[in-house]
C-alpha cells in the first residue's frame, strides 16, 4: 500500500473532487464505481481524524449522503438505512456549531426528508412500527421548520424597521450610505420575499395550533402555483428517492431569504402532506397487529393530509389527487358516515345524532330546525313573552265568546216568550172574529217587542 502525503489545505478540494466524481458516476448508472470514489473520500476523512486534525462535518455529511444514493439505487435497503442514520448522527453532532438561521432551517428540512425516506425503507422491509416512529418524527421536524421560518420572517421585519427608522447615524455621509442600503436591489428583493412569505406562514402555522379548519380564501393566491409545473408533477416518490446533497444551502451563505422563496415554502408544504399521509398509511398497516392504533386514527391523519393538500396545493397537482383518491378508497364507509352526520347537523352548530332510522327518514331539515333550537337567554325570554301573549289572547277570545253566547241566548229567550204569549192570546180569543184576532195579535206582538226594548231589558253589551 502506497501512502501519499496531502497538504492539509488541499484536503477540501480533494474531497469535493471525489464527491463530484461519485455524482457523475451516479448519473451514468455506475453505482459501484461511485461507491469506490466515496470510499476513498472516507479514507481521507478517517486519516484526518486519526491525525487529530479538525474535520468539517459538512464533508462527512455530503459523503455519507451520496453513499446512501448509491445504496438505494442498488436496492441495498438495510445498508441505505444505516447510511441515512449515519447522516442524522453527523447532524446531531453538528448542531452545536450552527451559526445562522438559514442553516438551522435547512438542516431541519433535511432531517425531515431523511426520516421520510427511512419510513419508506422500513415500510418496504415490513417493519411498520419503526416506519411509523420515523413518520411521526418527520412530521414534527417539518412543523418546527415552518415555525422557524415564521420566526425568522418576523425578526427580519423588525430588523428592517429598525434600520429604516434609525437616527443614530449623525453625519451626512453615513445617512447617504444607509439610504443606499435600503434602496439596493438585494435588500428590496429580500423584503419582497419576506413580505410574500409571511402571510402564507401565518396561515399554515396556525393550522398546527388548532383542530378547527381555518377558512382561508386566498391562501393559494399568495404564490402563483400555476406557473410552477414541478408542483403539479411532484409526487410522493420524489421525496422517497434520494437526490444529490444540496451543498450551497448547507452553509446558509445566501441568507435566510433562501429558505423563504416560494419554491422552498411549497416544498415544505408538500412535506407536511407527505408526512401526514405516511403516518396514516403506517397506522393502517399496523391495524390488527397487537397495537393501540385503530382505523379511526388512520382516518383522522389521512383526513389532515387531504385537508392541507386541498388548502395549500393546486387541486390538479399529482400529490393532491393521489392523497384524495386513496382517502376515498380506504375510508369510504367512514366518509359516508360523516356525511350522514353532517346532513343532520342544524344551523346553530350542535351535532344531532338520531339513532332511530324511521326518524331519520321522516324528519326533514325544516322540521329539525323547528324541533332543535338554540337555548340562549334571549330566546328563552322571547318564548316566555310569546307564551304570555298567547295566554292573554286565549283568555280574551274566551270572554268574547261567552258574551256572544249570552247575547244569543237572550235573543232566543225573547222569541220563545213572544211565541208563548201569542199562543195564549189565540187560546182565550177563539170566539172572536178572525180579522179581530189577527189585529189583536199584531198589536200584542208590537207591545211585547216594545216592552223588551225598554231600559229594564238585560244589559248584554260587552
Amino acid at each position: 500500500m502506497i501512502e501519499t502525503v496531502i497538504p492539509e489545505e488541499e484536503v477540501p478540494l480533494i474531497l469535493k473532487q471525489y464527491n463530484k466524481i461519485a455524482l457523475k458516476l451516479v448519473k451514468q448508472q455506475e453505482f459501484e464505481r461511485a461507491l469506490e470514489a466515496l470510499s476513498r473520500s472516507d479514507e481521507i476523512l478517517e486519516a484526518l481524524q486519526a491525525a487529530g486534525s479538525e474535520v468539517d462535518n459538512h464533508f462527512r455529511l455530503e459523503t455519507s449522503h451520496n453513499r446512501s444514493i448509491c445504496l438505494q439505487r442498488l436496492g441495498l435497503l438495510e445498508d441505505c438505512a444505516a447510511s441515512i442514520n449515519h447522516c442524522l448522527e453527523i447532524i446531531k453532532a453538528k448542531k452545536s456549531s450552527i451559526k445562522t438561521v438559514s442553516e438551522k432551517i435547512f438542516l431541519s428540512r433535511y432531517i425531515c426528508k431523511s426520516r421520510v425516506r427511512l419510513c419508506a425503507i422500513f415500510s418496504q422491509l415490513k417493519e411498520n412500527e419503526k416506519a411509523l416512529r420515523y413518520a411521526f418524527k418527520a412530521e414534527k421536524n417539518i412543523r418546527f421548520c415552518l415555525e422557524e421560518c415564521l420566526l425568522a420572517c418576523k425578526e427580519q421585519i423588525k430588523l428592517n424597521d429598525k434600520i429604516s427608522k434609525s437616527s443614530r447615524l449623525r453625519n451626512r455621509f453615513a445617512k447617504q450610505q444607509q439610504y443606499k442600503l435600503l434602496e439596493s436591489p438585494h435588500y428590496l428583493q429580500s423584503q419582497n420575499v419576506i413580505n410574500q412569505a409571511l402571510p402564507y406562514l401565518k396561515v399554515i402555522c396556525k393550522q398546527f395550533k388548532t383542530k378547527k379548519i381555518q377558512k382561508v380564501n386566498n391562501v393559494k393566491g399568495i404564490f402563483q402555483a400555476a406557473d410552477m409545473e414541478w408542483i403539479n408533477n411532484w409526487n410522493i416518490g420524489d421525496v422517497m428517492v434520494i437526490q444529490p446533497y444540496e451543498t450551497e444551502g448547507a452553509h446558509g451563505g445566501f441568507g435566510c431569504d433562501q429558505e423563504l422563496t416560494k419554491e422552498k415554502l411549497f416544498e415544505k408544504t408538500l412535506l407536511i402532506v407527505v408526512t401526514q399521509f405516511c403516518i396514516a398509511t403506517e397506522i393502517r398497516n399496523l391495524i390488527g397487529k397487537n397495537t393501540n392504533y385503530s382505523k379511526k386514527d388512520a382516518y383522522l391523519w389521512h383526513k389532515k393530509a387531504v385537508r392541507n393538500a386541498k388548502m395549500f396545493l393546486p387541486t390538479s397537482s399529482a400529490l393532491c389527487i393521489h392523497v384524495n383518491n386513496t382517502f376515498q378508497t380506504n375510508f369510504s364507509k367512514e366518509i359516508q358516515k360523516e356525511k350522514g352526520k353532517r346532513e343532520l347537523k342544524p344551523d346553530f352548530g350542535k351535532t344531532l345524532v338520531i339513532h332511530t332510522k324511521t326518524r331519520i327518514d321522516t324528519l326533514n331539515p325544516e322540521q329539525l330546525r323547528s324541533i332543535y333550537r338554540p337555548r340562549s337567554s334571549s330566546t328563552r325570554l322571547n318564548r316566555t313573552i310569546l307564551k304570555d301573549d298567547r295566554r292573554a289572547l286565549t283568555s280574551l277570545n274566551a270572554t268574547i265568546s261567552a258574551r256572544n253566547k249570552l247575547k244569543q241566548k237572550s235573543e232566543n229567550d225573547k222569541e220563545i216568550f213572544v211565541k208563548q204569549a201569542l199562543g195564549f192570546d189565540k187560546l182565550f180569543n177563539k170566539e172572536e172574529s178572525p180579522n179581530k184576532s189577527l189585529l189583536s195579535t199584531n198589536d200584542k206582538t208590537a207591545e211585547l217587542k216594545e216592552h223588551f226594548n225598554t231600559e229594564n231589558d238585560i244589559n248584554i253589551s260587552p
